[in-house]
């Protein structure tokens, strides 16, 4: 497993109220189940239980709470996991609820919960004190720690950890990853709340955090406890108990290179710990292993269908938007679409389409057959244009080729020249009729096809506004998908075919029996390789280590590993010598989180190869 990853559990154990040498028992075995974590997060007020109540105030059970904290740290000496588990800690006069966090055998420091809730399940406000703004030291287990919120535990090379106990996370802006320590009751939307406070947290703080809540065997007289844990990371929610999981372990990986990059990127790193005190450990758990996280192959789609839908409407919303503003800047212009009747054509005409409507402007499509044309192609972009109404313009290209090869002594081979001359003829006649019709151009050429290059300088590369510039191959499929199930029949039909027809240019000639050998994936590998590639190197700056790791683990058992690398060979290659072509893109809006505009993403040109 690469560096980058660090292996987190959220750990909840049952719990006896008032018996804490019973209560680590338990703990110790679930962390044991752990073994491999670098880090270990268990509930608030876990080695007591938090349902105590006047309890909390009696010698005997505060002596026994530290008695089991002190056999609890022997007995994980030899586990090199960070661990924080909840108890009551007493300082001074005053009682605190806190975090002992410790490590191989030592206790490193004590943390304190420092926002007391008014109202709480077991009146935690009857027996604890606010630890805001303490510092200092405190005796426990016979050691002399650090104490207060403020403390960060730095084990090297990006795994800065800070605790929070309770139900809300304000957030340690020092640290990487943040290990909540919770009692959080069992309540109708409380669990999709709580995950809904990670998500948005971590997102904010560009943090991993680790979160474990109370769960069986706490007193239910007053609310019964989840048990709830989750491990969330800039936005998303790793992973996650069942409703039903109240005891156990939730454990997987978090990116810490992802993070460093994320604040790099966005927050500028705030990692200057100057208001932080600082306890340095060294990072343990298990070097290797099988990394185990989740990766989606489809990163630049949302998995629930739900959410799928609005994404898919989100970016025709914003495609539609950027184009009637330029139209509106544009008095009396229209829009004029290449239609070929593959993917690409067929979203930038649905496109057009509503931003023409809206602006009450003139829309044309201009179907441009060459040798490579199939008659499936060439009957979907009638069909297609017919059932929108739009009116279709017919323009051969063939005898122009033709003369054009033999002005440039060609012999007519179906080679690179070839190809690219189809594309740079079409280019000419679209920009033409459009001039003459007082109309720009719509751009088709999509996210993907300008990572990799695979277009035509001059081309298929060029046009007046883009409107599929941010949109990757792989969404672009789901799009026109969603607006097929939406549509009347005719437009349903030829939309879902369309879909179906293999991604091909069409710039070889066609077979004796019509049909059409060329397929852009057999040259270039699955553009859903491509895409899962795309997305986590411009993203989140993988390497080329991480994302084939990354890549093993989202196409396991459906790609070889030598499959995935031969085509991160091209994805590699192709990126690094495109940046000319993406330099002169023409404009088109950013519709997501993963852009390749000259305002998003700029490289040198001349670039040799990627790092």
């Amino acid at each position: 497993m690469h560096k980058d990853y660090l292996r987190v559990a959220a750990v909840t154990p049952f719990v006896t109220p008032a018996l804490p040498q019973k209560n680590i028992d338990g703990a110790l075995r679930l962390i044991r189940k752990a073994g491999g974590a670098a880090l270990v997060v268990l509930p608030e007020l876990c080695v007591t239980g938090c349902t105590c109540e006047d309890l909390f105030l009696h010698a005997a059970l505060l002596d026994s709470a530290e008695e089991a904290l002190a056999l609890l740290i022997s007995e994980t000496k030899a586990s090199g996991a960070l661990i924080a588990v909840g108890m009551p800690v007493r300082r001074g006069q005053g009682l605190y609820n806190c975090a002992a966090v410790f490590q191989g055998g030592r206790l490193l420091g004590v943390v304190p919960k420092s926002r007391i809730p008014r109202a709480s399940p077991y009146a935690e406000n009857r027996y604890f004190l606010s630890g805001a703004g303490l510092d200092g030291t405190v005796s426990l287990c016979g050691e002399e720690v650090p104490f207060g919120p403020d403390l960060l535990f730095d084990g090297g090379g990006g795994f800065r950890v800070a605790f929070e106990i309770g139900n809300d996370i304000s957030g340690h802006t020092d640290a990487a990853v943040i290990g909540n320590l919770a009692a959080c009751e069992e309540g109708a939307g409380r669990r999709a709340y709580w995950n809904s406070l990670l998500r948005v947290q971590s997102a904010r703080l560009a943090a991993g955090i680790v979160s474990a809540s109370a769960g069986d065997g706490e007193s239910t007289g007053n609310a019964v406890f989840s048990g709830s844990r989750a491990i969330a990371e800039n936005g998303a929610v790793l992973a996650q108990s069942g409703i039903e999981e109240c005891i156990g372990v939730t454990a997987t990986e978090i990116d810490l290179g992802l993070l460093a990059y994320e604040r790099r990127r966005v927050t500028g790193d705030a990692g200057a710990a100057s208001a932080m005190r600082v306890i340095p450990f060294r990072r343990g758990g298990t070097a290797g292993g099988a990394l185990t996280r989740h990766y989606s192959p489809e990163p630049f789609i949302p998995e629930e269908n739900d959410a799928l839908a609005t994404r898919c409407h989100e970016v025709m919303s914003a495609q539609i938007r950027g184009l009637r503003t330029r139209l509106d800047r544009l008095p009396g212009t229209g829009a004029a679409v290449a239609v070929s009747g593959g993917l690409d054509s067929t979203l930038a005409l649905l496109i057009a389409h509503q931003a023409a409507k809206q602006e009450r402007r003139k829309l044309l499509a201009v179907t441009m057959p060459g040798p490579g044309t199939t008659q499936r192609t060439l009957s979907n972009a009638e069909a297609l244009c017919k059932a929108l109404g739009v009116k279709l313009k017919h323009v051969p290209i063939g005898g122009a080729l033709e003369g054009h090869l033999k002005d440039i002594e060609h012999d007519g081979r179906p080679d690179i020249v070839f190809e690219n001359a189809q594309a740079r003829e079409r280019a000419q006649i679209i920009m033409d009729i459009a001039n003459a019709e007082n109309s720009i151009v719509v751009g088709s050429s999509d996210l993907s096809e300008m990572a990799l290059g695979f277009c035509t300088y001059g081309g298929d590369h060029m046009s007046m506004y883009n409107v599929n510039a941010g949109v990757p191959k792989t969404l672009m499929r789901r799009i026109v998908r969603f607006v097929a199930g939406k549509s009347a029949k005719a437009l349903r039909t030829v939309l879902y075919d369309i879909v179906d027809t293999p991604i091909s240019p069409e710039l070889l000639p066609v077979g004796p029996d019509g049909t059409q050998d060329q397929r852009s994936e057999d040259i270039l590998g699955d553009y859903l390789v491509h895409d899962f590639f795309l997305y986590w190197f411009l993203r989140y700056g993988y390497t080329r280590e991480k994302l084939l790791a990354a890549a093993g683990r989202a196409f396991e058992g459906r790609y070889l590993p030598e499959s995935l690398e031969a085509v991160l060979d091209v994805f590699m290659a192709r990126f690094a010598h495109s940046q000319f072509k993406r330099n002169a893109s023409p404009d088109g809006p950013r519709v997501g989180s993963v852009s390749l505009s000259r305002e998003d993403w700029r490289m040198p040109a001349d670039l040799a190869r990627l790092p």
